[in-house]
């Protein structure tokens, strides 16, 4: 059992100044693979031009790089928006440790049909593969998508890095706000259910590949 990552660039075409934003992309996409290397059996890699893959080796802090990957694209004058699809299935190739092209099997097969059900949903998370699990997986990643659209860039950044293990006096130097706009921001509700979300799905994934 593999995890395969496609990630979509939404609206990347209309960006004037391509090649300096490709520069850009790429620039960002090597640090993320430095960053979270323990978690891929093949690195994020891009493959279409506005498109990402990858293949997990585990899902512990999955939606965290995602995360950071999807904060670090926003934190510009030309910023983009995220989907993503993972796909749950197998690899029938032998795996490109080196960069995640040239390889196929269901689990790419999955993915690439969750990008496409993504963008005909207008989801920003979607997951497909041959669990019985798929429907209830999907919901929950369909209540933090929904849940985080209404969040504004400070409350991403406040929860990433709060999940990444910040204390408030790091945040508030990170973020630039108090840190009782910290406070009041993590202890919502809404912020709680959607870390408890994650980190479920984030634990459950993980026993699957290690099965």
């Amino acid at each position: 059992m593999h995890l395969v990552l496609i990630g979509d660039l939404i609206g990347s075409r209309d960006i004037r100044e391509r090649e300096a934003f490709q520069r850009h992309f790429q620039e960002i996409i090597a640090g993320k693979n430095e960053r979270w290397a323990h978690l891929f059996v093949s690195p994020l890699t891009i493959t279409l031009g506005d498109e990402i893959q990858a293949v997990f080796g585990t899902a512990n802090d999955l939606f965290l790089m995602l995360h950071d990957l999807t904060l670090a694209l926003s934190n510009r004058d030309t910023a983009v928006d995220v989907r993503y699809a993972l796909g749950m299935g197998s690899i029938e190739t032998e795996i490109n440790r080196d960069s995640a092209i040239g390889m196929d099997g269901s689990a790419f097969h999955h993915a690439r049909r969750g990008i496409e059900r993504s963008k005909q949903e207008k989801r920003q998370l979607y997951f497909a593969g041959e669990l019985n699990e798929s429907g209830i997986i999907n919901d929950l990643l369909n209540f933090v998508d929904i849940t985080m659209k209404s969040w504004n860039r400070n409350r991403q950044a406040i929860v990433y890095h709060h999940r990444s293990g910040a204390h408030q006096r790091e945040i508030q130097s990170i973020v630039g706000v108090s840190q009782s706009a910290i406070s009041q921001n993590l202890n919502t509700d809404e912020v709680q259910a959607v870390l408890q979300s994650e980190q479920t799905l984030e634990r459950y994934l993980t026993r699957l590949l290690e099965h």
